[in-house]
């Protein structure tokens, strides 16, 4: 919990990055709750409690708590699921099911088990980000051609988009398009630019300015008509975000009367694991990235995420995660404590209640535009590029996790990549007794600490290695990890050890790995798994 010596040291520097961050989180928030199937209100909530409650009883310094991208697969699955073709009520049963995923959450994190993730399959985290990636782009791209398919599944989605394209909206696609481009020319320039001014306009909002101003170019007599080769073509309606004047004039709130299906319960594991995943990694990512090297308490984080969770689904906000795109604009904006998340929740307050009309003036065109960009990087052809690198063991899992989960759903996606993990893990010789436990020794020798496997090393029972090295880390020793006698050592796990080796680096202190010569490497990358 932040104290009051770090605002009365540290606010001049977090009021200007929770600025920064408020501006950011109003067209991202909308713009994932639209997708979400979700009002705005939705989306708003959410980062209103994220950022007060959140920066209050959160594990992290510097991380931005908000409705986040890689959740709107499940909340729309989740609608579409339990309404049964009624949205209504389909969001009443999905803030129910926020509110029981959001108590799983307090368990998770007064268990101590939010290092479990940091020992998830890297494949399989790779697998589930792109399968989302995927989803949100093909599903966004419909919105911004301005036109309603057909089809229901993501494949029969993907197929049909090129007769979609004879009939698209013009509209739509000149205010999608005009987004697009705004967003990654602003961003380009920003990093060419050395004015620094320029790189404190939030190139999200500016985007959105673009995509306002080319609907109102439409809306006007100016373009009324679009010239093209073989005559001319009416522009089509625009269409608007339609926000109520007072958003918090009518909360949504759960319906738990099927709370106790099926449906309802994969659906709650859905979202206390993929939220609780994502945050965990996330928070990692952020402690990577904060210049002060600050170290998140990601038990803390995971408990403090289930009871904002809680208050979300009870007054129908999307589930939170800490956010790793806007806690590294944080950072760059100069955050130094979590009164920067705190003010910018505070922001988003004030917007919500006196400027909510201003909403209404974006297209949804725009906001779609957005979305799009954020499916093209989760889901880039250099991300399948990057699993081929790696090995055959990663790009299999990886595989598996992507198919599985576009076309069934995301838990059992994760699930059926964690079963591939393991049968591998099995045929590369690792015994069921080690699948959990590895046989682990640590000796002193002279100036520095000898961590020594004798047994496979994987990403199921990393845990203990990751452990002894955290211990060293702490207490300043010289480190030698001897992986010479482990038979089989996963990607994972090689990842990790290279993640470690930087904090031992930054610290003066030495770090080393040895593998034997005899272990043959699945790929040319440096990280590829490798056996004897």
């Amino acid at each position: 919990m932040p104290n009051f010596s770090e605002f009365k040291k540290n606010w001049k520097f977090d009021l200007n990055a929770g600025f920064a961050l408020f501006l950011i989180a109003v067209p991202l928030s909308v713009g994932i709750a639209i997708a979400s199937g979700a009002p705005p209100s939705s989306g708003l909530i959410a980062a209103i409690i994220g950022g007060i409650l959140g920066s209050l009883l959160g594990g992290g310094k510097v991380n931005i708590n908000g409705p986040a991208a890689g959740l709107i697969v499940i909340v729309l699955s989740s609608i579409q699921l339990l309404g049964k073709g009624d949205p209504a009520l389909g969001l009443k049963y999905t803030f129910a099911v926020i509110v029981v995923a959001g108590i799983l959450q307090i368990c998770f994190g007064l268990l101590g088990w939010a290092r479990l993730g940091l020992a998830f399959p890297s494949s399989v985290i790779h697998g589930m980000l792109t399968a989302i990636g995927m989803i949100i782009l093909i599903k966004q791209i419909y919105v911004g051609l301005g036109v309603t398919p057909t089809a229901k599944s993501i494949f029969g989605l993907l197929f049909e988009i090129p007769q979609s394209l004879k009939k698209l909206n013009p509209s739509a696609t000149a205010i999608a398009l005009s987004t697009i481009f705004s967003l990654l020319g602003f961003q380009k320039l920003q990093t060419l630019s050395q004015f620094k001014s320029l790189k404190l306009i939030p190139a999200p909002l500016f985007a959105v300015f673009a995509g306002i101003l080319t609907a109102h170019l439409l809306d006007s007599n100016i373009f009324h008509l679009i010239n093209l080769p073989n005559g001319t073509l009416e522009t089509n309606t625009i269409q608007f975000l339609q926000v109520p004047k007072n958003i918090f004039s009518n909360f949504i709130y759960p319906d738990f009367t099927q709370i106790l299906s099926i449906d309802s319960w994969r659906m709650i594991f859905s979202f206390a694991l993929v939220a609780s995943l994502e945050s965990t990694l996330s928070c990692y990512a952020v402690d990577k990235l904060d210049p002060s090297k600050n170290q998140s308490n990601l038990n803390r984080d995971l408990w403090s995420k289930g009871i904002c969770n809680i208050l979300c689904g009870f007054i129908g906000g999307l589930p939170i995660i800490t956010e790793i795109v806007r806690s590294s604009a944080n950072i760059s904006n100069g955050a130094k404590s979590p009164y920067a998340n705190f003010f910018h929740g505070i922001f988003v307050l004030a917007f919500s209640i006196f400027f909510p009309w201003m909403l209404n003036r974006i297209p949804l065109a725009s906001l779609a535009a957005l979305l799009i960009v954020v499916g093209w990087r989760l889901a880039h052809p250099s991300q399948f590029k990057h699993a081929f690198k790696i090995g055959p063991d990663h790009i299999l899992a990886f595989a598996v996790t992507l198919i599985m989960t576009l076309m069934v759903d995301l838990l059992v996606g994760i699930f059926c990549g964690l079963m591939v993990e393991f049968v591998i893990a099995l045929f590369m010789g690792v015994k069921l007794k080690n699948l959990f436990k590895p046989t682990i020794k640590t000796r002193k020798a002279s100036d520095k600490q000898i961590i020594e496997s004798h047994s496979p090393v994987i990403f199921s029972n990393s845990l203990t290695l990751r452990a002894h090295m955290l211990d060293f880390l702490e207490s300043n020793n010289n480190v030698t990890v001897d992986l010479s006698r482990a038979e089989f050592i996963d990607h994972t796990v090689m990842d990790q050890l290279d993640s470690i080796a930087d904090g031992f680096r930054e610290r003066g202190l030495d770090f080393k790995v040895i593998t034997s010569p005899q272990h043959r490497t699945f790929s040319d990358h440096a990280l590829a798994s490798r056996k004897i």
